[in-house]
C-alpha cells in the first residue's frame, strides 16, 4: 500500500480531485482542546507553502509590514526538478515540524486529529462567525473537517458566475439567461445563439478555465457519476456519461461552446491574443462563465483594444445540477492554513491567521487578487459598479461519500481524464473510444488502489 501522499499542486487540481475522487471521509479523531490565544508581537513560525517566493508575493510581504517582529520560515511544498515543480512528500514536510500547514497536509492531519479547532480559538477571542462568508466556512468544514470541524481558514474563496452580453440577446430576440439554470438549459440557450453572421462565427458560451474542465463540470452537472457509490467501480461508459459527453462534444462542433486552440503562438498583440482566449470580450460569444476578475478585465480590454465593442454586461449565478440546487462546483477555498496541534507557537500562529482573515488583508486582496472573493462579509460587494450577489449566493458542492483514494491515485485519474477529454474535444478520438479508454485505465487504478488496502 502506498502510505505516503503527495501534496496537491494547485487549488485547481484540488477541485479536480474532489470531483474525480470524491470527498474525504470524516476525521477519525476529534481536534484536541486548545490553549487560549493571546496577542504577541514577537515570535517565529514555520509555514508550509508552495514556495517561499510565492508566499512573499501572496501574503508574506504585506504581513511583514504590519508584524515586522514575527519571523517566518517557509517550508517549500514544491521543489524545482529542472523545468518541473515536484511536490514534496508529506512525511518530509512534517519532519521539519511546521507550525502552520496548507494544501493536502490539511487532509492528512485532520484525519488524525492533529490540527487545532480554530472555531474554539474564535470563540475565545469573541470573534463572531457571521463576520465571515457562510459559503466559505461550509466549504472548509465539508472538505477538511468532516462536515463539522473548522480546522483551517483562508482569507478568500473562489467561485464563478455566468456573464452575458445583453445586446446579443436583444438583437436575436432570445430570452436572457437567468440564475439557477441547469447546465443543460444553459447549453440549449447557447445552441440558440450559435450561428455565422457575415462570415464570422457567433458562439454561445465560453469558459474561463480549460476546455477539459468545462467538459468535466458539464458532465457532472447533468448528474452523471464517474464512480460507483462505493467508489470502487469506474462508470465512464454508462449511458448517463455517454449522453452528457456527446451533448458537450456536439456543442463544441456546432459552435455553441467555444474552445480555444490547443496552442497559441507567443508574441501575439493584445487584440490577437484576446480574440483567441476571450471571445466574450470581443463581442463574439454571448455568455461566459468566469470569476469576479472578468469585470476588471472587461474594463481593461475596452480601453486597450478600442476595436472591441462596448456592450451592456449582466451577471447571474452559474449553472447548477438540478439534483443539487443552490450548490456550485465552482465554490472552492484555496490558500487554507491550519495550525498543527503539537506546535509550540500556537499563539503566534493564531495571530498570523487572524491577520489573514482581517480587514487589512481583505482590502489588499481586492487589489492584488481580483479573481477571488474575501471571506469577510464586510468586504465590498461591488466591483466597478457591478453587484456581486451572484458570486456569494452559492453553497459548496456536496459530493457523495465514497471510499477515498490516495492523492497519488486521484492525480493519476485526473491526468487520464484530462488527456482523453482533450482527445475528444480536439477530434483525436470519438466519444466511444475516449470514454472506453478512460474506463479501462481508471478501473485498473481503482483495482490496484483497493487491492493495496486489503
Amino acid at each position: 500500500m502506498r502510505k505516503k501522499r503527495l501534496l496537491a499542486l494547485t487549488a485547481g487540481m484540488a477541485a479536480a480531485l474532489l470531483l474525480l475522487a470524491g470527498c474525504k471521509s470524516s476525521p477519525t479523531v476529534a481536534p484536541p482542546a486548545q490553549p487560549p490565544p493571546a496577542d504577541s508581537e514577537k515570535g517565529s513560525l514555520k509555514i508550509v507553502y508552495f514556495t517561499e517566493d510565492q508566499f512573499k508575493t501572496d501574503y508574506g510581504n504585506f504581513f511583514k509590514k504590519h508584524h515586522p517582529d514575527i519571523d517566518i520560515q517557509i517550508i517549500p511544498a514544491l521543489v524545482s526538478n529542472g523545468r518541473k515543480m515536484t511536490p514534496v512528500e508529506s512525511s518530509v514536510l512534517m519532519d521539519q515540524k511546521p507550525d502552520i500547514v496548507s494544501a493536502s497536509l490539511l487532509s492528512d492531519l485532520s484525519q488524525s486529529g492533529k490540527l487545532l479547532d480554530l472555531e474554539q480559538l474564535m470563540k475565545q477571542d469573541q470573534m463572531e462567525q457571521n463576520q465571515f462568508s457562510s459559503t466559505a466556512l461550509e466549504a472548509i468544514r465539508v472538505n477538511y473537517g468532516g462536515g463539522s470541524s473548522l480546522v483551517a481558514l483562508s482569507p478568500s474563496f473562489q467561485t464563478a458566475a455566468l456573464y452575458y452580453n445583453k445586446a446579443i440577446f436583444d438583437r436575436l430576440n432570445i430570452p436572457y439567461p437567468t440564475s439557477d439554470m441547469s447546465w443543460r438549459s444553459v447549453l440549449q440557450l447557447a445552441e440558440r445563439v450559435a450561428r455565422v453572421e457575415d462570415g464570422k462565427p457567433l458562439y454561445g458560451l465560453e469558459y474561463f478555465g480549460t476546455p477539459n474542465t468545462l467538459m468535466s463540470n458539464y458532465i457532472a452537472g447533468t448528474g452523471a457519476e464517474s464512480r460507483s457509490s462505493d467508489g470502487r467501480k469506474a462508470q465512464y461508459t454508462l449511458e448517463a456519461n455517454k449522453r452528457a459527453t456527446n451533448e458537450f462534444i456536439d456543442a463544441v462542433r456546432n459552435g455553441a461552446i467555444y474552445v480555444p486552440p490547443e496552442s497559441i503562438p507567443n508574441g501575439l498583440k493584445i487584440k490577437e491574443h484576446t480574440l483567441l482566449r476571450n471571445k466574450f470580450a470581443a463581442g463574439e460569444a454571448a455568455m461566459r462563465i468566469d470569476n469576479p476578475s472578468l469585470i476588471g478585465t472587461q474594463k481593461q480590454i475596452a480601453s486597450g483594444v478600442p476595436e472591441f465593442p462596448a456592450f451592456p454586461l449582466s451577471i447571474v449565478t452559474d449553472p447548477i445540477n438540478p439534483q443539487k440546487p443552490g450548490q456550485s462546483i465552482h465554490v472552492q477555498v484555496g490558500d487554507l492554513f491550519g495550525i498543527v496541534s503539537s506546535s509550540p507557537n500556537t499563539k503566534t500562529a493564531w495571530q498570523f491567521i487572524k491577520f489573514l482573515i482581517g480587514p487589512e488583508m481583505a482590502a489588499e486582496l481586492e487589489k492584488t487578487k481580483p479573481r477571488v472573493l474575501s471571506i469577510r462579509t464586510d468586504a465590498s460587494k461591488t466591483r466597478d459598479g457591478y453587484h456581486l450577489e451572484a458570486f456569494y449566493s452559492r453553497k459548496p458542492l456536496q459530493n457523495p461519500s465514497r471510499s477515498p483514494v490516495s492523492v497519488q491515485t486521484s492525480m493519476e485519474i485526473a491526468a487520464i481524464a484530462t488527456q482523453e477529454f482533450n482527445n475528444m474535444i480536439y477530434g483525436r478520438r470519438n466519444v466511444t473510444e475516449g470514454l472506453q479508454t478512460i474506463q479501462d485505465q481508471v478501473q485498473k487504478l481503482l483495482d490496484q488502489e483497493f487491492a493495496d488496502k486489503k
